[in-house]
């Protein structure tokens, strides 16, 4: 009798850990992560490279979910914690999220800048041109600015007599100091659009640039998406090579169609500084205006321009936000 009471009163072997859980949730991460760093013509870059945040965080979401449920039930829970730690460190790397909390004092801005796919449907910006008077932008950029002489751009140069304006095709630019040395160059990609180049005569001269890069649609089909690829690659190749060898201090900005995790906005930020990367703060979500999910405008400088401060602005009807930025001009 004793030996069959031992026999049934002997603990049950431990459970032995199975972290499939917490390795496919590395795998997933680690490929997500890595993503920006896959050849550029690969079609898994510019997939996971464009796909909003958001998207690329549901497996995660999922994972979170029994994750945190093993652990309230006490199950494994250095696993789950692993897991969900994983998950959390994750996320800012994901969204591409900027914290730039130990700045130095910068100097005081000399130049405010603003840019902003102001959407072709729009005309007449009242808004927009209120935001240019009370927070004196120095210099505006403008994509998808159709409509001619009834043009946003236009509209704002007509009732800012003081500026002056540069535009052609779909693209402009708006200065409160003159423009000369002006360049219009058709994009290789998209002939009807232009990359703008103009000498901004300021008390200290800069050059200014704008220009609206080519997208990839996955909306339209798979076999489209891909054949679109080179043509963003077209277009940072030719405006790499509009721009360099250039003495004077330089801004240029845009919609470029490209996320901070994309290849191509590394190959940019090699050269140049991205200024909200370089001082902004959060995600910096520019597109949608209605329901944000991913930055795909940027400013840009070379080392004779030392961004300050930026930050996505005000829509002024657009499907996309603007965004601004204070910068100071190293004399």
């Amino acid at each position: 009798m004793s030996s069959r009471r031992r026999e049934k009163t002997q603990p049950k072997p431990k459970q032995k850990p199975r972290p499939i859980l917490l390795t496919v949730t590395t795998i997933y991460i680690l490929i997500i992560l890595t993503a920006p760093y896959f050849p550029t013509r690969f079609i898994g870059h510019a997939l996971l490279c464009y796909a909003p945040p958001q998207l690329l965080f549901i497996p995660l979401g999922c994972a979170a979910v029994p994750s945190l449920y093993l652990l309230i039930r006490n199950r494994f829970p250095k696993i789950q914690l692993l897991t969900l730690l994983a998950i959390v460190i994750s996320l800012p790397l994901i969204y591409s999220y900027e914290l730039n909390l130990f700045k130095p004092k910068p100097p005081k801005p000399n130049l405010r800048v603003m840019t902003c796919n102001i959407l072709f449907t729009t005309r007449e910006v009242p808004e927009m041109l209120a935001f240019i008077k009370s927070n004196k932008v120095d210099l505006i950029f403008f994509q998808e600015n159709e409509g001619d002489t009834d043009s946003p751009a236009a509209y704002i140069a007509k009732n800012l007599p003081d500026y002056h304006l540069f535009t052609d095709g779909s693209t402009a630019i708006l200065s409160r100091w003159p423009l000369t040395e002006t360049k219009s160059i058709p994009q290789h990609s998209l002939e009807q659009r232009r990359i703008l180049i103009a000498k901004v005569n300021s008390p200290t001269p800069f050059r200014a640039a704008t220009m609206h890069w080519s997208v990839p649609q996955i909306s339209r089909n798979l076999k489209n998406f891909e054949q679109s690829i080179p043509k963003q690659i077209e277009d940072c190749d030719q405006l790499i090579n509009a721009l360099k060898n250039e003495k004077l201090p330089l801004i240029f900005g845009g919609d470029f169609n490209n996320t901070p995790r994309h290849s191509l906005t590394h190959k940019l930020q090699k050269i140049y500084t991205n200024a909200f990367s370089e001082v902004g703060s959060g995600p910096g979500i520019t597109f949608a205006s209605n329901y944000p999910f991913v930055r795909i405008d940027h400013l840009y400088t070379n080392s004779k321009i030392q961004p300050i401060s930026c930050s996505p602005g005000p829509s002024f009807g657009s499907d996309h936000l603007s965004l601004q930025g204070e910068f100071h001009i190293i004399k």
